[in-house]
């Protein structure tokens, strides 16, 4: 593929891709404004007490075996049948597994309505088994435009199930029947638009392939599921549902920031970096410009958040949820080392080494237990600082492995770093002044802070001439040319 059709493909590709993330990210942020208003949070502190369940199993749906396919080059319908019913298989073995293990999950977290929770909630996985192949058939093409549509359609549906039973009064059933209702509206759309079926075959050595390939991958992500979700085990079993639900709370404001980025960039940038490995200079190339891109937009976002969430939360969800605002803080700086390490990810993924993928994840296990282990006696936010320390140390760890394997070197990864790291700065000490202003309104401090905050990081950026933000420039000029041109409004 040549460099100028490859660029064309990925431009097009990105806009559909942060089109279907911003889509969904602000159509379920609405949702969610309005959810947190009506229902406790205790409530959503008993749907947090069991998403780590969801989360691996989905692992064993959406990881190895799809990237297997999407890093090959020669992809035929029996490569996609075979992941097709293998898909079906791993998804009622989750579900069976989850519907026999949910009442000793009831009574590990002393919540007896658990049980019945997670045995409707999972079913979610059957509907997910349904259309893995249909989205990374999507993926591989770089083709966003239905799933765009898909995710779209299908939140906003579960969203007036969910406000329309919260309404009438049904309480954590409103968010378990929302989730379970939008997976399934996903699944039939997608199934309508991406025109595939499988065949009535199975091929063992297929399946051999997409195993030699993804296990370490499967394995990579499924440590990072626990990960990701061990402190919504740890706090359920120690803490108070509302204590979770605040928790989750400020979890779910960091990951609107962190994954609006992080997922849209990662799906092009995989199948992207794949089709160029062998290109030694291109690829270091690429890489430069996707950590750079990144780290202009969510460095800014995540110091002002920080800086602006004692006025944020209860602007967007009521004063009975200020108690989220210390996480919110505390797990800024976790989202930040996330969404940097995601692409050295996707890196080491499309250059067929999940062996270090699997390395690093394992070292950073190693750390949150021992954090957790060392911090839970002094609470829950120790403990949060606990993670920082490991996932910091962890982030710093994928920098040299990345510098060794592509010739891209710890110290100028810090380098491009510094100016998003300064501004970012510059720009959360200004908002923090702010404070000390009162006003009538919480809206009006806050829209305050948000322009100041805006305006002095662009200005900074453009004295720097950082690179990040030129790249930014570029992007959003290309893009707009190709609307201009009806490019990508008609790639489908």
């Amino acid at each position: 593929m040549s460099t100028t059709n490859l660029t064309n493909r990925t431009i097009i590709a990105l806009f559909w891709s942060f089109g279907q993330r911003f889509g969904r990210q602000s159509i379920r942020f609405i949702i969610t404004l309005i959810l947190a208003r009506l229902l406790a949070p205790e409530e959503f502190g008993l749907v947090a007490m069991i998403s780590i369940f969801y989360a691996i199993s989905e692992k064993f749906l959406y990881a190895g075996f799809g990237a297997a396919l999407i890093q090959k080059a020669d992809v035929d319908q029996e490569d996609w049948s075979t992941l097709f019913f293998f898909d079906i298989f791993a998804g009622s073995i989750c579900y069976g597994i989850l519907f026999m293990l949910s009442p000793w999950i009831a009574a590990f977290f002393d919540q007896p309505v658990l049980k019945l929770i997670l045995r409707i909630s999972a079913l979610r996985l059957i509907f997910d088994a349904l259309s893995v192949v249909q989205r990374m058939r999507l993926m591989k093409s770089l083709d966003f435009r239905p799933l765009t549509v898909a995710t779209i359609f299908s939140t906003i549906l579960t969203g007036i199930v969910g406000i329309i039973m919260a309404l009438h009064g049904f309480g954590v059933w409103s968010l378990v029947y929302a989730g379970l209702s939008g997976r399934c509206i996903h699944c039939i759309i997608l199934w309508l638009i991406s025109g595939w079926k499988p065949n009535l075959i199975f091929s063992m050595s297929s399946l051999n392939y997409m195993w030699s390939f993804g296990y370490k991958i499967l394995a990579n992500n499924i440590v990072e599921s626990v990960f990701l979700n061990i402190y919504q085990v740890i706090i359920g079993r120690l803490f108070t549902p509302a204590t979770l639900g605040f928790f989750d709370r400020g979890r779910s404001l960091k990951d609107i920031a962190v994954q609006n980025f992080v997922r849209p960039l990662n799906a092009v940038f995989f199948p992207s970096i794949a089709s160029i490995k062998d290109d030694a200079d291109r690829l270091q190339k690429s890489f430069h410009r996707a950590i750079v891109t990144l780290s202009c937009c969510i460095f800014p976002i995540l110091f002002g958040l920080a800086a602006t969430a004692d006025n944020l939360v209860p602007f967007l969800y009521s004063d009975k949820w200020i108690p989220a605002v210390p996480y919110v803080q505390l797990l800024c700086p976790i989202g930040l080392f996330y969404a940097l390490r995601s692409l050295h990810n996707s890196l080491y993924k499309a250059f067929g080494k999940p062996e270090i993928l699997l390395k690093i994840q394992l070292t950073r296990v190693s750390l949150t237990v021992i954090s957790i282990l060392v911090t839970y006696r002094w609470g829950l936010t120790v403990m949060i600082s606990g993670e920082i320390c490991a996932a910091g140390f962890t982030f710093i760890l994928a920098m040299i492995l990345t510098g060794r394997l592509i010739g891209y070197s710890f110290y100028r990864q810090l380098l491009d770093l510094a100016p998003y790291v300064i501004a970012s700065l510059i720009m959360a000490i200004a908002v923090l002044a702010l404070r000390k202003f009162d006003f009538e309104y919480r809206f009006l401090k806050l829209l305050l802070q948000i322009f100041t905050g805006a305006g002095l990081y662009i200005i900074i950026c453009s004295l720097f001439k950082a690179s990040g933000y030129n790249e930014i420039r570029t992007l959003l000029y290309n893009t707009f040319h190709q609307i201009k041109h009806r490019n990508i409004l008609k790639t489908v």
